[in-house]
């Protein structure tokens, strides 16, 4: 019975460990617009993906709202 409670310790113990060495998530958003058969793209300005086309979008800091 002991081993198996010092068991579960481990677990919780390797769960807590785990989630406080995960990087915090970060909430972003991107649209594809469409008129007729033209899209809007961005060339992005930065690193990793710089000069190369996406669809617009970002990052959403704290307080903004989706649509922002």
């Amino acid at each position: 019975m002991a081993e198996a409670v010092e068991a579960v310790k481990r677990k919780r113990y390797h769960a807590a460990m785990t989630m406080d060495l995960a990087p915090p998530l970060q909430l972003a958003v991107s649209i594809a617009l469409r008129r007729g058969d033209r899209l809007l793209l961005v060339q992005r300005a930065h690193e990793p993906a710089k000069g190369q086309w996406a669809f617009a979008g970002g990052r959403v800091e704290p307080g903004e709202t989706l649509e922002a």
